[in-house]
């Protein structure tokens, strides 16, 4: 088999562990969840005064900054994109690390913080359930940061 051939059965078998999570199991967002929202913008951050510290690596954290490319961090704002790699100095969180653009209405990234008992009890089950054999996970408050439908640079309308 030449190799073109081998690369093209590579790339459909690797297809298979192409995942996303459907929206249905995304925790609840917009509507009457009381969300912030930060819209139209390229390259920012907003931030959160946390109800209770987050404690991360050891280190107690009363703010959450939130970027719109995908980022929460704890000591200061990243209001850019770096296509650096990992590891970043700053002390972070990227679940979605992207050149996120949301300019001419392009999705939303929604975020708040909630003390909500149903929604603190399904996120204590799922990190157990993503972390088993781990001690019992609780928490006080959990904040909730949804980027929804965004486009990414120079093509923001296009997701």
């Amino acid at each position: 088999m030449d190799q073109s051939c081998l690369l093209l059965l590579y790339l459909l078998l690797s297809l298979q562990n192409c995942l996303s999570v459907p929206i249905s199991r995304f925790y609840s967002f917009a509507g009457s969840s009381g969300d912030q929202t930060f819209t139209n913008v390229d390259d920012q951050a907003t931030f959160i005064n946390l109800s209770h510290d987050f404690i991360f690596y050891g280190y107690n954290f009363s703010t959450v900054f939130i970027n719109n490319n995908g980022l929460l961090s704890f000591h200061q704002a990243v209001n850019g994109y770096t296509s650096d790699s990992f590891p970043l100095p700053q002390t972070l969180i990227a679940p979605f690390w992207a050149d996120v653009d949301t300019r001419n209405g392009a999705g939303t990234v929604y975020y708040r913080e909630t003390t909500a008992s149903a929604i603190v009890s399904k996120v204590a089950q799922d990190v157990q359930l993503a972390f088993p054999g781990q001690p019992s996970f609780t928490a006080k408050s959990i904040v909730i940061v949804t980027w929804y439908q965004v486009g990414y640079y120079e093509e923001n309308n296009d997701k």
